[in-house]
């Protein structure tokens, strides 16, 4: 039998799981529990008989956690033994997995039900039955559809909706419109990494390399490429290996050189958890529909499998950017050669030649180097390729040496119980040494934001005596580490800060950072930059947090003009006031962006990582905020994290000579 490749895909996301390239079985059992699901789901929007649909979704509830192995089951006939698997779910999931094909009936099901009811589906909080009432009174048969009804008010009158349902509406399709455009930086890597992992560790695959922007390090991935290098002859055993790896929800196309997949969470080897947020950042991204959604995602992958002489090149070409590609190609061009994803290849020798046939002409490369190296240039960390210099500054030995984790000694803004944070002090400063830091500062919030449970000055002082007596304490037994103390203070109206100066003035240090994002967000750009100098310009002030507000895929910033405040911060530093500019290095924020990061490196401007730590495992977010530094060139000397505590409380006393 001849398995189709093409996905059984009625529309958006909602497919019957795709077959094995290779069985019986021809499906798992995660796989047969999701489609028992679907098509409970379709009889739901079909207006089916009750019982019909309930013993789809108990057959899925109960495979879902079956342990026995289910292709024995089918094997020895003991199927229907299983609660809730009937005569007719037994013949059907037997089919499926002796022949590759799910029954008629489940598959005419998806073809006859209107595509755009299954794309709203997956917007959160709106169900098969009231989908099936929105089609049937309002005639809706798409997203765009429903969006239009409810922007004229047509769903609030619906009986068993309202007004609030209809707002709520509107925000799941804002949301899943933000979900499926991209992922974070964070989540994505996350799936990335760990199918690298399970792809590396198949027989026969020599090496296994995120490509695109999850290698580049972009704030957000739409899809993630990888490269796998690996010999002809074990070249399908590879594919066949890749194809039945878990976590591979469906399987779009798999050709001679690339395999497209979509994977799920079931790739990684333990439960998938996002980390702890902070209110404020929950709120803006979609909160816990928005958890949901990720919890229960996906992310399209595909695989290149080449042979490893071409590896190097398919390599560069996939990792791009567009831009950086262009600017290689006609590089190559100025010297007489072709450069592509199969080599670098001579074009007086490659004629008309196409592809591989043409590669066999290629300058030999065992890795980039050497394609940068045959066009006179040094190697360029893949986080530079963006067209933004880089070529010319490897062609002059100009490029960075960019910033490493390992560099990192500490950071300032990180959160306690004192404010909205989960560990005490205590505790932080525990995992900062465990990571290897010499120095934690902490900045709670300030008394404004009351969501976060801002510190009063009597708290916020007391605090400052626990530091006092924990750095004596470590001073005594000879632990090279101490805290900084310090707040994140709200900047009020007229660039004003929260808590009396003479509060301020036993800190260490003041974050100052806006959070009342509505009054910033309605203003224009010259006042809230107004406001902003103002804040900087105020003695205590030594960081300016988060500088523009934004939470990717959450929300945009407050207009604010960044080259005038960082040029009127590098009239401060100049002075001898320490006025440095936070990359906020949580995944939801990356705030200052890299291309500022830059521009902040030209003027002299220190940089300063933080972590916005709420909780000891969001310290390890400083990895995220090191990435976004390394796009924007940052190096050692650019940034305050790479100072001993000796020389950052130097700095923050104001003795620029350390």
């Amino acid at each position: 039998m001849t398995l189709q490749l093409a996905p059984l895909m009625a529309g958006g996301g909602f497919a019957l799981p795709r077959p094995r390239p290779r069985g019986p079985p021809y499906f798992g059992r995660n796989q047969v529990a999701a489609a028992l699901h679907q098509v409970g789901v379709l009889l739901e929007l079909a207006d089916a008989n009750t019982f019909r649909i309930r013993s789809y979704q108990n057959a899925s509830r109960t495979l879902g956690t079956l342990t026995d192995d289910l292709w024995e089951l089918v094997e020895t006939g003991r199927l229907t033994d299983v609660k809730g698997i009937g005569k007719g779910l037994a013949a059907g999931i037997e089919q499926a997995m002796r022949d590759g094909e799910w029954p008629e009936d489940w598959v005419e099901l998806h073809d006859s039900t209107p595509p755009g009811l299954l794309d709203m589906l997956d917007i959160p909080g709106l169900g098969p039955k009231r989908i099936r009432i929105l089609h049937e009174k309002l005639g809706v048969t798409s997203v765009a559809d429903l969006r239009n009804v409810c922007e004229e008010g047509l769903v609030a009158s619906l009986k068993g909706f309202g007004a609030k349902s209809q707002s709520r509406i509107l925000d799941g399709i804002d949301l899943l419109a933000r979900f499926r455009s991209r992922r974070r930086l964070d989540i994505g890597l996350m799936y990335g990494e760990a199918f690298q992992k399970r792809v590396a560790a198949i027989p026969g695959v020599l090496r296994a390399t995120l490509a695109g922007s999850a290698r580049r390090r972009r704030e957000t991935i739409g899809d993630l490429d990888l490269v796998v290098a690996v010999h002809d002859d074990d070249h399908d055993a590879v594919t066949q290996a890749i194809l039945e790896l878990p976590g591979i929800a469906d399987v779009k196309g798999a050709g001679a050189s690339k395999v497209s997949l979509i994977l799920d969470t079931e790739i990684f080897d333990e439960a998938f958890a996002l980390p702890h947020l902070d209110a404020t950042v929950l709120d803006a991204i979609g909160g816990a529909e928005y958890e949901a959604m990720e919890a229960g995602g996906t992310i399209d992958a595909q695989v290149r499998l080449v042979p490893p002489e071409v590896e190097p090149f398919t390599l560069a070409y996939f990792t791009g950017s567009k831009e950086h590609n262009i600017a290689m190609r006609q590089r190559a061009i100025d010297r007489g050669l072709r450069l592509n994803e199969f080599g670098l290849i001579p074009e007086a020798l490659a004629g008309d030649l196409k592809g591989m046939e043409a590669a066999v002409h290629s300058l030999g490369a065992t890795s980039e180097e050497d394609i940068y190296r045959h066009l006179d240039l040094a190697w360029v960390p893949p986080e530079l390729r963006e067209d933004m210099g880089e070529v010319t500054a490897a062609e002059t030995a100009a490029l960075p040496t960019l910033l490493e984790p390992s560099m990192v000694r500490g950071s300032l803004h990180n959160h306690t119980t004192l404010s909205d944070g989960e560990a005490s002090l205590e505790v932080m400063a525990d995992a900062a040494q465990r990571m290897g830091w010499s120095w934690l500062g902490l900045a709670d919030h300030s008394p404004t934001l009351v969501v976060a449970n801002g510190a009063s000055a009597d708290d916020l002082l007391a605090q400052g005596a626990t530091v006092r007596r924990c750095n004596a304490e470590w001073a005594e037994q000879g632990v090279d580490f101490r805290l900084f103390h310090g707040v994140e203070s709200d900047i009020l109206a007229n660039g004003r800060l929260d808590h009396p100066d003479n509060v301020l003035a036993e800190l260490d240090y003041v974050v100052a950072s806006v959070h009342a994002l509505g009054r910033w967000r309605g203003r224009d750009e010259q006042t809230n930059t107004e406001e902003l100098l103002k804040a900087i310009d105020h003695p205590a002030t030594t960081v300016l947090g988060h500088p523009t507000g934004r939470i990717l895929q959450g929300r945009d910033g407050y207009e604010v003009d960044l080259m005038a405040v960082l040029d009127h911060m590098a009239e401060h530093n100049a002075d001898g006031r320490l006025k440095a500019m936070e990359l906020n290095a949580s995944p939801y924020r990356l705030d200052l962006d890299w291309r500022h990061c830059k521009r902040a490196k030209e003027l002299g401007v220190p940089v300063i990582i933080n972590p916005d730590a709420h909780s000891v495992r969001g310290l390890t977010d400083i990895a995220y905020g090191v990435m976004a530094a390394r796009r924007g060139w940052l190096e050692s000397d650019d940034v305050l994290n790479t100072l001993s505590s000796e020389e950052m409380s130097a700095r923050l006393r104001g003795d620029n000579e350390g």
